[in-house]
């Protein structure tokens, strides 16, 4: 499910370019107030497959109503009163509205000491969901990170979308989400580790833009992204484990792999969410 959070706050405040870790903890946060047990294990552990673990949620980015840009402070100011703000979770249909309620009327802070903006959830609104086919087209709303680790050194390779296994760790992050959704929903840890489609299956990515670098710092982590439009080839499943839980890397950490449907003369929206 998706929900769009319409924002108040003061005209003229500013926000720190790299404020993605502060919206992640409030997010934690605001769960934990209705099920604490939940979001700590959340936090801490998460939907585990192999040594990896997954959130299975993400966020867009800030959209202030009118905006300009401090360079020389790396700000945003927010010009009007009215931002908002978009929260994607993979969750159950039965549970939309239980994850509404919980974000209703709260308040939570941004910033630092000098330029701490303070916000308030005037509106949440459940966004209505794509129609899902073996072939969708995307465009990134926040940066996608797909990284590799080499042989030798300590720390990841992020791979631009044109590099030639990119594809082929998008699949793994993919089928791992899914994999690692199926073993807690399941109540089961003897689904098979599987990081390859069943023989026949088709899956295929393929670039429609120029991607746009884009570098976050998290605490003291810089992560490096690209912005870009493409076409995905695969299972219903992986579309909808992708558009909810966010495609890549660092999805719940830093809203990283937020992504929006590309629209055609042929996309349809359902009226009722599966997720």
């Amino acid at each position: 499910m998706r929900i769009q959070l319409t924002l108040q706050h003061l005209p003229e405040a500013k926000v720190d370019f790299n404020y993605q870790y502060q919206v992640s903890s409030w997010i934690y946060k605001t769960l934990a107030q209705a099920d604490g047990d939940f979001a700590e294990w959340l936090h801490q552990q998460g939907y585990v497959y192999g040594k990896r673990a997954y959130r299975l949620f993400t966020f867009g980015k800030l959209q202030p109503r009118r905006y300009s840009i401090d360079q020389k402070n790396r700000m945003l100011v927010l010009l009007e009163n009215t931002s908002t703000l978009t929260l994607s979770f993979y969750v159950p249909e039965t549970m939309q509205h239980f994850v509404t309620g919980l974000f209703e009327q709260q308040r939570f802070r941004l910033g630092s000491p000098r330029y701490a903006v303070d916000f308030e959830v005037q509106m949440v609104r459940i966004l209505p969901p794509p129609l899902f086919k073996e072939t969708m087209r995307y465009r990134c709303e926040s940066p996608m990170l797909i990284s590799k680790q080499v042989e030798g050194n300590p720390y990841p390779q992020y791979l631009a979308p044109d590099a030639p296994d990119y594809a082929s760790l998008l699949l793994q992050n993919l089928l791992r989400k899914w994999r690692a959704w199926q073993r807690v929903t399941a109540l089961s840890n003897e689904a098979p580790l599987e990081e390859s489609l069943p023989h026949g299956v088709p899956f295929g990515f393929s670039l429609l833009s120029t991607p746009r670098s884009k570098l976050l710092r998290v605490k003291k982590t810089e992560l490096r992204g690209y912005e870009f439009s493409f076409e995905l080839t695969a299972p219903i499943e992986l579309h909808e484990i992708g558009y909810y839980a966010g495609f890549g890397e660092k999805n719940a950490a830093a809203g990283m792999g937020m992504v929006q449907v590309v629209r055609d003369g042929n996309t349809q929206v359902r009226k009722n969410a599966v997720l």
